[in-house]
């Protein structure tokens, strides 16, 4: 009984080193899958499905959009976390850095480079997301639209540096969410 409890005051002290010790890092599975199913991304191609899902929208040509969107989000997920492994000693602060040995300073412009484009997927993916829940809603297929719309609201912190772009997404979502609960401001 002693054990157990102690294990447990470990476990609620430290859950983060109990996680990692359940992850194995040689599974690539997750991986694997992922371009199994939605073969390897280039830019190119990726851009060329998110031209085409905007067109799809602008069309409201709501049930085409909101499949273009799903393939896009998906595309840019995957696009956002291979720029993230390029780009991880760029993304922790320079202090952190050195003490993990991830500091290369004649490589600093590329992992800025590479830095944007993680963030500029990161923020497409959550267009993505977004529109896919506004298209759904606008074919009144509520319950389909509202994780979306859930979603898109957890993705866009609105602060000083917020686009306008991504506040009319917000304001959209809000309102969209305000219908679908039938809410009256």
């Amino acid at each position: 009984m002693k054990n157990l409890i102690v294990c447990l005051l470990l476990l609620l002290a430290f859950p983060t080193v109990f996680v990692f010790a359940q992850e194995n890092v040689f599974d690539l599975t997750r991986i694997e899958q992922e371009i199994n199913e939605y073969g390897v991304p280039t830019l190119g191609s990726v851009d060329k499905i998110g031209i085409e899902a905007n067109k799809l929208y602008e069309e409201e040509n709501w049930s085409e959009a909101a499949k273009a969107y799903e393939l896009y989000s998906k595309y840019c997920n995957l696009l956002t976390n291979l720029f993230y492994k390029l780009a991880e000693p760029s993304l922790v602060s320079e202090k952190e850095a050195y003490k993990l040995g991830l500091y290369y300073p004649e490589l600093i412009d590329e992992f800025e480079n590479l830095a944007n484009k993680f963030r500029y997927y990161r923020v497409e993916k959550g267009k993505a997301i977004h529109r896919q829940g506004i298209c759904f809603f606008n074919l009144s297929n509520y319950s389909k639209s509202l994780p979306f719309i859930i979603q898109s609201l957890d993705l866009i912190k609105l602060t000083n540096y917020t686009s306008m772009e991504e506040r009319k997404m917000w304001g959209e979502a809000r309102s969209a969410l305000y219908s679908i609960i039938k809410y009256e401001k």
